[in-house]
């Protein structure tokens, strides 16, 4: 496989700050009615760009000239870390002068704490516990704005596998249904990709070993041509998952791209595009574009 090819596969940066973008343009008033602001702007900093590219636990939103949002993903709340996302919307104000600062913290279970409060400091975040939230009547909801053609908010795609099931749902079989949702409710492929992505980021971390593993190998198919396979193969890594699988999503996933990049040289040169063109837009070098010319006539 071509080196380029390979760079792209591991170009983390690029793919991570792309698919925040579904963000821009949504409200996320399906966690909290009251959170009903459009998001304007996905902020980043130095400090948000290393965490998320570990777990995505920490953004930062923008919603109007004024005021901006601050969320983290914490499994369990303690006191701790609430003087810790304190000193997090301290350092965040100082960085967005003109924005006003709200935290919201997305967590698993009901939390030990829910306020910081010292002689100089009130610190009282909107915690959002997904555990609380009823799976069933989510993806009921879904199916039937896809069945009525109605557009769906994506975003509560990323979230609703961490919500409850009292049909006894896993974790695994909410991922499960959420990806089967994102395929029939997001006609745009980007933003379907985009939004598988950010659902193996988000929820892999916190499923069993058994059901990471059934995870990876029932959506190798759907996810062989996206940048999702590379979070399950990393976090696959990470957690002992068996070489041979996670190498198999791997050899999907480069499969994948190196089949879009052919596809799109042999569409522009059909089209009459010259080689350099080519080569500066899908990113290849015009040695590898010339070889697809010359098969492609044989």
């Amino acid at each position: 496989m071509s080196k380029h090819i390979v760079d792209k596969y591991h170009s983390e940066d690029k793919v991570f700050k792309q698919s925040f973008n579904i963000f821009k343009g949504k409200s996320l008033d399906f966690l909290d009615s009251e959170m009903n602001d459009n998001i304007i702007e996905v902020l980043t900093n130095e400090y948000t760009e290393t965490k998320t590219k570990k777990q995505f636990t920490d953004l930062v939103f923008k919603l109007s000239d004024t005021k901006g949002r601050h969320h983290e993903w914490e499994h369990e709340i303690s006191i701790e870390d609430l003087k810790r996302f304190a000193s997090y919307n301290i350092d965040l104000s100082r960085e967005y002068k003109k924005l006003n600062f709200e935290t919201v913290i997305i967590t698993n279970k009901p939390p030990k704490a829910r306020e910081y409060i010292n002689d100089s400091i009130i610190f009282k975040p909107r915690i959002i516990v997904l555990s609380e939230r009823n799976g069933d009547e989510a993806i009921a909801k879904l199916k039937k704005q896809i069945e009525n053609g109605e557009p769906i908010n994506e975003l509560e795609l990323i979230y609703l596998p961490m919500y409850s099931s009292p049909s006894g749902k896993s974790n695994a079989n909410l991922l499960d249904e959420a990806f089967k949702l994102s395929n029939k409710g997001i006609p745009d492929i980007e933003t379907r990709n985009k939004t598988q992505d950010l659902l193996i980021l988000l929820v892999a971390k916190y499923l069993s070993d058994e059901e990471f593993k059934r995870v990876m190998e029932d959506n190798m198919a759907i996810l062989e041509d996206n940048a999702a396979v590379r979070v399950l193969s990393k976090l696959g890594e990470e957690r002992g998952i068996e070489k041979g699988l996670v190498k198999g999503l791997e050899r999907g996933l480069e499969r994948g791209l190196e089949k879009k990049a052919k596809e799109t040289a042999i569409k522009m040169l059909k089209e009459g595009f010259n080689l350099d063109t080519i080569s500066r837009i899908i990113e290849m070098p015009i040695q590898w574009i010339e070889e697809i010319a010359m098969s492609d006539k044989a």
